[in-house]
């Protein structure tokens, strides 16, 4: 059941919108880590808050 870039937009914005924004989180994540050195989750524990969305 693919669809295309296009078809993801005009069927369901929110679902494009949801998608888009997973991967914009993960990206911001990975950022994250990098900047502040992969202790930054670790040292946070559980309570990551923003990053551990579940995206």
């Amino acid at each position: 059941m693919r669809r295309s870039h296009d078809e993801y937009l005009t069927a369901d914005p929110l679902e494009s919108f949801a998608r888009s924004l997973s991967k914009e989180i993960e990206s911001l994540s990975k950022e994250m880590e990098s900047i502040m050195g992969p202790g930054h989750r670790r040292r946070r524990g559980k309570k990551s808050g923003l990053f551990d969305l579940g995206l």
